[in-house]
């Protein structure tokens, strides 16, 4: 992670609420101008050939706002409209003229009216147009160019990835100045694609991003054994695991377990792991509703999707650094587990002066302790790799030099610590009611007292305890004899051919057998 930007990094908004649920710091949005971009599909428009153009409207809090308008020409003519159809977003199809130049005035819900100029067209280029929705099992693109003085046997290249893996490479002749390419979606992973048109030096001249759905999500089902329980009463939970057909599959799954009255209500379209593994990774920015194009009661959820991938899709690396064998190098190498790396000087802050003999000292919360020696190199550096420790652990580090044992200066490197960044609003609001708020944050503080009272008394919380013991049976006053060891009850099957009590009980007590001997023994000797 560390050997590339930033753009590369997990990213988590966190929305911060004040006492009284209102969102901290956030105040009035400040009045400005919208951001309404037009982003012609796979990058460019050329003159001569049609284009769609998508389009995004967000007011100043970042959220997609609906709009309408007109697109009009530098001669004042109107060659199209267009309006929203999902969060501020929609497309448009027109064919640029030579010489001419667009402006689109976009009509907001307040009734005011702005221009916002649209990119430039090229004079001489290429155009890819994605339909990934038409055809239930292939998608197509279409491939059109104006170009001139090329070669006759000159191509362009079709290249498709996923997630860094290579699907397809296509070359297509520029001798034809429209070409349809047909691709099968089942050789496709699911999630976000990436095309990429190559000219005939190898260039890209346009880019598009696309998503694949195969229905591969499984559906997870729980059912408890009873509708109310009591506190503390074993819960037993059925869990099913099915695919898009219905069938039972297997599944490594995670279970957590809350009280529903420690949380706010969970917002529907907040971002899930789902969405995150397969559509927020690729794309950058904030997506506003992520989830919502993974709900299957939304029927158009993939046409908005395709919107979004033209509108915010992106790439991880520039291609011409590809190209020109650029890339950074790779400077930090993958972990296998937890690192503690650093330098060792003297008090003075100056160079030790050759190796230093270094003994670790890890103390784990279970007590067990792990002791871990070896050398720094000769400026004092010392790393210890792949280290696997869980929760709390206490690491102390003794340096030796020389024989005297001079006093030395152990310092760790620190972590990374990545820019934080600061929204006025958040992009998605969390969606909570007002009554739950106040009875979390209650509940939470109530807590956090239990907790500092533990710490200040010292005491040690204890892990689940299970008890356990027989019931206490309150005895009969009335009986003149304790509680019996074990019993025998009566009947005609083992009282048959008995002729006394202790006939009866022979044999079926543990021990009785020499208990009654001895009885019997007794009672002989006092006769006599």
């Amino acid at each position: 992670m560390r050997n590339y930007p930033d753009a590369y990094f997990f990213s988590k908004t966190i929305t911060v609420l004040g006492a009284d649920g209102a969102i901290a710091g956030s105040g009035n949005a400040e009045s400005g101008r919208p951001d309404v971009q037009f982003l012609p599909e796979g990058g460019q428009l050329v003159e001569g050939i049609e284009s769609r153009v998508a389009f995004k409207a967000v007011n100043t809090s970042g959220l997609g706002m609906s709009i309408e308008g007109f697109v009009l020409s530098s001669k004042k003519d109107t060659l199209v409209g267009f309006n929203s159809v999902h969060l501020g977003m929609g497309y448009f199809t027109f064919t640029p003229e030579a010489g001419e130049t667009y402006t689109a005035f976009v009509k907001f819900s307040d009734s005011t009216t702005l221009p916002y100029l649209l990119p430039a067209a090229q004079a001489q280029g290429v155009v890819m147009q994605v339909d990934n929705l038409s055809h239930k099992d292939n998608m197509k693109i279409y491939v059109r160019h104006n170009k001139i003085g090329s070669e006759a046997t000159a191509k362009l290249t079709l290249l498709t990835q996923t997630r860094g893996q290579i699907i397809h490479v296509v070359s297509i002749p520029l001798a034809k100045k429209s070409s349809l390419i047909q691709l099968p979606r089942n050789t496709f992973p699911e999630g976000v694609s990436q095309l990429t048109l190559f000219d005939e030096t190898q260039r890209p001249v346009s880019e598009r991003l696309i998503f694949i759905n195969k229905n591969e999500q499984i559906s997870i089902a729980l059912a408890s054994n009873k509708k109310i329980y009591k506190n503390r009463e074993k819960l037993d939970l059925t869990i099913t695991a099915t695919n898009a057909q219905g069938k039972p599959v297997a599944a490594n799954l995670s279970l957590a377990a809350v009280d529903a009255r420690l949380a706010p209500e969970i917002d529907s379209n907040s971002a899930t792991i789902v969405s995150h593994l397969l559509l927020s990774s690729d794309l950058t920015g904030t997506i506003e509703r992520p989830s919502y194009y993974f709900d299957p009661a939304q029927p158009n959820r993939w046409t908005q999707l395709d919107l979004l991938l033209m509108t915010q899709g992106w790439h991880r690396f520039a291609w011409s650094d590809v190209l020109a064998g650029t890339i950074p190098p790779i400077t930090h190498s993958v972990e296998r587990g937890l690192s503690l790396t650093g330098k060792v000087v003297r008090l003075n802050q100056k160079d030790i002066g050759g190796k230093v003999k270094l003994t670790f000292l890890l103390a784990k919360r279970d007590s067990t302790r792990d002791f871990l020696m070896g050398d720094t190199d000769e400026s004092g550096n010392f790393g210890a790799y792949d280290l696997d420790f869980t929760d709390t652990t206490t690491v102390m580090i003794q340096g030796i030099k020389g024989k005297a044992n001079r006093s030395l200066a152990i310092s760790l490197d620190q972590l990374l610590m990545p820019t934080v960044t600061l929204a006025k609003v958040p992009y998605n609001p969390l969606e909570f009611r007002r009554d739950e708020l106040a009875e979390f944050i209650r509940r939470t503080k109530e807590y956090q007292e239990i907790e500092r009272q533990i710490q200040r008394n010292g005491e040690v919380l204890l892990q689940a305890v299970t008890v356990k013991a027989k019931k206490y049976q309150e005895r009969d006053s009335r009986v003149i004899y304790g509680t019996p060891d074990a019993s025998v009850k009566f009947d005609q099957r083992n009282t048959s051919g008995r002729q006394t009590i202790l006939d009866v009980i022979q044999g079926q007590i543990a021990g009785s057998r020499s208990l009654v001997m001895g009885l019997m023994h007794a009672c002989r000797s006092g006769g006599g």
